[in-house]
């Protein structure tokens, strides 16, 4: 139990200092030890363990180049998993403003590259372009879900990149 309290603290304080220039430098290469600590406490059995790290992630997901080393960290997943499997509204409220950053903010990164269609009809990179990640079908079905919550902020959320999906990746 005193693990536990002092852990949580320390990531209490991590999480308070994340947006320092200093501190988030150690958060854009996707494998530093600081990404994968808060990635892994999102997905902690400790409630509020898993506030503080999802709070730092969404602070950090509005970060363009940071939300990108999340990504490939496989923070997705753990969002996912929050907005599909909690009841509580800080953590649908940091899974839901995460998702909308890393949507709007790294659109490639979530979904794969935008085919380009040639003037033949056929796919100019000839990759179809480049295929969905694997959890992009996951992401997309958690802001459908967080789309309905009742909790404004959570909606909020999860709406705006609904819409900013439609405008700009209308092939999704």
């Amino acid at each position: 139990r005193t693990r536990r309290l002092v852990q949580r603290a320390a990531l209490e304080v991590m999480s308070n200092l994340v947006l320092h220039d200093k501190v988030i430098d150690r958060f854009v290469s996707p494998s530093s030890t600081d990404v994968k600590i808060f990635v892994g406490f999102c997905s902690a059995d400790d409630e509020k363990t898993r506030i503080a790290a999802s709070g730092a992630v969404a602070t950090l997901c509005a970060v363009e180049e940071v939300g990108a080393a999340l990504i490939k960290a496989n923070v997705v997943e753990a969002l996912v998993d929050i907005a599909l499997l909690c009841d509580s509204p800080e953590l649908l409220h940091r899974a839901a403003f995460a998702l909308e950053k890393l949507f709007t903010l790294n659109t490639d990164l979530m979904l794969g590259r935008r085919p380009k269609i040639s003037s033949e009809g056929g796919d100019e990179n000839g990759d179809g372009g480049g295929g969905a990640p694997d959890h992009a079908l996951a992401a997309l079905g958690a802001l459908s879900v967080l789309s309905k919550s009742p909790i404004e902020a959570v909606k909020k959320s999860a709406i705006t990149a609904l819409v900013f999906l439609r405008k700009e990746r209308a092939d999704v």
